[in-house]
């Protein structure tokens, strides 16, 4: 999921758009933006409580839902099953490390590094699923983070 103004949003090639998207900007705006593909709008000035409402709720809308055994059997702490469950839910178009950072310190954005490190820490415990899938965190410059999920070949 992606959170970006109206702007960016339309100036940029319908193919080349990042999907899913929550676009912010002016009314006169928001209108063409959701006509052309943009999941949600949020007109100005953006408020804050707003916008992460709308994120957790497009969020959880999502219908892919974590396997239960999953997070037990990792060891994964709240705040990493939150982020699996998240990366989980968004699929091969992954999230930006914004949204991704509204959804789990709920609105504390900061260009902190604690984002990086519980991803280094989430990618340590997927190398250790069990047999039969593949769980790897990729990241994608300008993009964000997605979850790629792989069967294992059994030779």
């Amino acid at each position: 999921m992606y959170v970006l103004a109206a702007t960016e949003y339309l100036a940029r090639p319908i193919g080349r758009r990042p999907t899913p998207a929550i676009v912010w900007g002016r009314l006169d705006l928001l209108a063409e933006c959701l006509a052309q593909g943009a999941l949600d709008c949020v007109a100005l000035p953006v408020d804050a409580p707003e916008l992460t409402a709308r994120l957790h709720g497009r969020l959880s809308a999502l219908s892919a839902l974590l396997p239960p055994d999953l997070a037990a059997e990792l060891g994964l702490d709240a705040r990493e099953n939150r982020l699996l469950t998240l990366l989980w839910q968004a699929g091969a178009s992954g999230l930006s490390r914004a949204v991704l950072t509204w959804a789990l310190w709920g609105g504390e954005f900061t260009a902190s590094r604690r984002l990086d490190v519980l991803i280094s820490g989430l990618r340590k415990k997927l190398r250790n699923t069990s047999p039969g899938r593949k769980l790897t965190i990729h990241a994608g410059r300008g993009i964000g983070y997605a979850l790629k999920v792989e069967p294992v070949d059994k030779l």
